[in-house]
């Protein structure tokens, strides 16, 4: 009995291993199998992926005609911006000395009028001297015409 308790108990420790095999078996077989399905789905999508990539492409080429027509405008409108500050500068100067010159022809002209109304008050004064001296000689003449 013993021989055959021995036998039984190794029998049973065979299959256990064997049980255990196969399990291991399956379950790499199945990792396989999934593993052989995921490469056949890579496969199957490599050329729908190769036109998204040239799709991808195309539009990034597009993209970066857009940027380089953007910056090309960008600079353009820096150029004409800075003519317009020089044009600007330029005016603001010649502004500048206008209005000085105008400002000392404003004083001179205000010196001219100052000067203008001092002689047309000594022109004045002067005629009304005149007018006096003319009437105290009329006066003279009429007095020396009535004593002759």
């Amino acid at each position: 009995m013993s021989k055959a308790d021995a036998h039984n108990q190794s029998k049973a420790s065979i299959e256990t291993e064997l049980s255990s095999a196969m399990e291991q078996y399956e379950i790499h077989n199945s990792a396989i199998s999934a593993s052989k399905k995921r490469l056949d789905q890579i496969h199957n999508r490599i050329p729908e992926i190769k036109i998204e990539l040239d799709e991808i492409q195309t539009a990034r080429s597009g993209i970066d005609v857009k940027i380089l027509n953007m910056k090309e405008s960008i600079e353009i409108t820096n150029n004409k911006t800075n003519q317009v500050n020089k044009d600007l500068e330029f005016v603001d100067t010649q502004r500048h000395k206008i209005l000085t010159e105008q400002s000392k022809a404003a004083s001179k002209k205000s010196e001219i009028d100052n000067k203008i109304k001092t002689l047309t008050t000594q022109l004045n004064d002067v005629q009304l001297k005149l007018s006096k001296v003319q009437l105290e000689q009329e006066g003279s003449e009429t007095k020396i015409k009535n004593k002759f």
